[in-house]
């Protein structure tokens, strides 16, 4: 994510953010806006409790009211610049049209579904109780996970070569050794 532009809130005042590539954080106090301000960052990306909706988890359903109640259909608008494969794609999404989400990148537009979008742009979010979830046993494991998500594939890949040339390794290291006691 490049940056995030807030248009007709009534919780959070318009602006934008610029983000960094390495790490951003989010600080204040209680009830300053910093879950708003995620929740409308997955609003534009597609993938917000309005989006997901889980009956059954409190704090997604008071994440799509907050939605409901602070980004107006009049105005309300999430407008977020995403870079993919080198390629800057702006993405915009009212609440008005909420079942659309506008792609602009290289001159073009057109528009797409939510799902479309997080098809396009996969992303792995988490609430503060999600993460919370990470002091229990699979700490390590599931921080693992966030960690690598973007590159388990490559990853996955890497690890398959690694096997492939220890086999190979081995293969050899027997012939090498059959080689040595026949000589013997």
């Amino acid at each position: 994510i490049e940056s995030v532009e807030i248009i007709g809130s009534n919780y959070l005042k318009p602006t934008a953010f610029t983000f960094n590539q390495q790490l951003n954080t989010v600080i204040g106090g209680r009830g300053a806006g910093k879950s708003s301000l995620l929740e409308y960052i997955r609003f534009g990306l597609g993938c917000s409790a309005i989006d997901l909706p889980n009956e059954s988890d409190h704090a997604a359903r008071r994440m799509a009211e907050m939605l409901r109640a602070t980004l107006p259909e009049a105005m309300g608008t999430i407008k977020v610049s995403v870079r993919l494969n080198g390629a800057l794609v702006m993405l915009s999404r009212s609440m008005a049209n909420r079942d659309l989400i506008t792609i602009s990148a290289n001159g073009e537009e057109s528009q797409s579904s939510p799902r479309d979008v997080r098809s396009l742009v996969p992303v792995q979010s988490f609430r503060q109780g999600e993460l919370s979830d990470l002091a229990g046993e699979q700490a390590a494991e599931r921080l693992m996970e966030l960690v690598t998500a973007d590159e388990r594939e490559n990853i996955r890949r890497v690890e398959d070569e690694l096997k492939s040339i220890a086999g190979q390794v081995s293969e050899t290291l027997s012939m090498v050794t059959r080689l040595i006691g026949s000589r013997a």
